[in-house]
């Protein structure tokens, strides 16, 4: 998709609106200059009419000044809703996406994608709205000299035809530099992203550090630096080219047309093309953005394609249940090829309302693959999860489930509970031992900037003022100090139950099996072992 027929898609009325005033603003600009050559073959004798002339030529100036600024305001509030609309869309797809097609891509692929080729797209669409008085301008002018000067036309056409393809090849060139500049760049971001993900390993050994900077970094550095100049050289010669041409163009209408015919509309016509040199040159300057954008639009277009379109999904309440059952239930992890790399299952699971499970296993044994089944998160390969032996739809299931899982994120609002009581808010963040570090102000925390344990804590503020009628934990208690982690299971745990909540916790941690109803191991991707357990009082 190119940008033109992003902006059309957007809203065609406020693009014909915008091509007309360019149109507007072109006609005058051309009627300027006809009345400029009027003028240079007058008389200045009748110095009345010399006067009224040269006055219409400066109100077809003005009022061809005002069109085009006009015509550059609508065009940018058109660009940037159209780019708005386009890059909502690709965020509402991602936000609607299957929760293993977005771990698929990836967050760098994702983040990348949107931060940088959006930028470009901004950037790049307001660049280009500015060009079309100068089009129209171009286009009048052409029109203009094959109607009035057909020799003249001749002559132009003879030296586009010999300019065109050495000017298609040198942008072909400049886009192509212009890729290998944008690639390279992302690699090494990418790679530069490794750096600050590990820099606690890399800090550990200084040998470790400058292997990997001799060798990843600096030849991505490298690279992404030679690619940058060789797109700006090819942009050079381009710039290079233009200049060359414009005064060839020039040379060869004032060269190889006779003297005698250089009166009349001769003499209207080389002023035309003189006067075409300035639009042609904005034009050729921003075809770099031109290309830009419509790289940029077509890479964010392929990036939404990767991500299966899922419709999105109704507002659903939670609803009453007394058993959540996996019946059968199997997951294949598949590459972004399709591949299978591990398997799950197939599991028989039964949660019932109001209980405390536990569950247990190594690390890769498959404990978050299945709370992630449970809740909805992810759709099964193979079998059924049911509420009270009735299938169920995904959305539903989430409904269901709040928590803390392992991979949690904050936001700065509570979206979905602004209108949550500020005491409320207020008392959670004291029992936490977060009021002195975080408040709520204007429905925004005042700060995430908190350490591993504090940011669990609050995560675990927002499940409560959620208040979801099952829980799920995972290993919530590993980063915090002992006097909460015993609060978790002294009383957190006791509350939620009291208050009719349904509890699923991962974790290591001997504490909870003794208010856990039921311990459930799970190896190597099954239920190995489930055992019921007499909770303390």
């Amino acid at each position: 998709m190119v940008l033109p027929l992003l902006l059309w898609r957007s809203s065609p009325l406020i693009l014909s609106g915008v091509c007309l005033l360019a149109l507007l603003a072109g006609l005058l600009d051309r009627g300027f200059i006809l009345i400029l050559a009027d003028l240079a073959v007058k008389s200045s004798d009748d110095a009345w009419s010399w006067l009224r002339l040269a006055g219409i030529g400066v109100a077809c100036l003005g009022c061809g000044l005002l069109a085009a600024q006009q015509s550059f305001v609508l065009g940018l509030r058109l660009a940037e809703e159209a780019c708005d609309r386009f890059i909502l869309s690709i965020i509402d797809r991602i936000a609607n996406a299957e929760l293993r097609d977005i771990e698929l891509l990836g967050e760098s692929e994702l983040l990348d994608g949107l931060s940088g080729d959006t930028a470009i797209l901004l950037e790049s669409s307001f660049a280009c709205i500015g060009l079309l008085p100068s089009m129209a301008a171009m286009a009048i002018s052409i029109t203009w000299i094959v109607f009035n000067v057909p020799a003249l036309a001749v002559v132009l056409a003879a030296f586009a035809l010999f300019a065109a393809p050495l000017i298609k090849r040198m942008l072909a060139s400049a886009r192509q530099a212009d890729t290998n500049a944008s690639t390279t760049a992302r690699d090494f971001f990418v790679t530069a992203s490794r750096a600050i993900g590990g820099a606690s390993i890399l800090k550990q050994s200084r040998r470790q550090t400058s292997d990997f900077v001799r060798a990843e970094l600096w030849p991505r550095l490298e690279s992404a630096a030679d690619a940058a100049t060789k797109a700006g050289t090819a942009h050079g010669n381009l710039h290079a080219l233009r200049g060359w041409l414009n005064l060839t163009a020039i040379a060869a209408v004032v060269t190889l047309v006779p003297a005698d015919l250089v009166e009349g509309s001769w003499l209207t016509g080389i002023l035309m093309v003189i006067a075409t040199q300035n639009p042609v040159n904005r034009v050729s300057i921003a075809l770099p953005s031109i290309q830009r954008a419509s790289a940029a639009i077509a890479r964010l277009d392929a990036l939404a394609q990767s991500i299966p379109k899922v419709e999105a999904k109704r507002i659903v309440a939670p609803p009453p249940f007394e058993t959540i059952e996996l019946r059968g239930v199997c997951y294949v992890y598949r590459d972004a090829e399709g591949n299978a790399l591990s398997h799950f299952g197939p599991v028989d699971f039964t949660l019932r309302r109001g209980e405390i499970v536990a569950l247990v296993g190594a690390n890769g044994s498959g404990k978050s693959t299945l709370t992630k089944l449970l809740c909805g998160l992810y759709q099964p390969t193979e079998g059924f999860v049911l509420v009270d032996g009735i299938p169920v739809t995904q959305e539903t299931l989430r409904a269901l489930f709040g928590g803390v899982l392992s991979d949690f994120h904050l936001f700065p609002r509570l979206y979905g509970h602004e209108d949550v009581a500020p005491a409320r808010v207020a008392e959670l963040l004291a029992r936490y031992e977060l009021a002195d570090l975080v408040s709520l102000r204007d429905g925004r925390f005042s700060t995430l900037d908190l350490s591993t344990g504090q940011r669990k804590r609050l995560a675990m503020v927002v499940a409560e003022i959620e208040n979801r009628p099952i829980r799920l934990y995972d290993e919530w208690t590993a980063d915090q100090e002992p006097r909460f982690r015993e609060m978790f299971h002294a009383e957190i745990l006791r509350e939620q139950k009291a208050l009719g909540c349904t509890i699923v916790a991962i974790s290591h941690d001997d504490a909870l099996y003794g208010l856990a109803e039921r311990v459930v191991r799970i190896e190597e991707g099954r239920v190995a072992v489930e055992e019921a357990s007499e909770p303390r009082s």
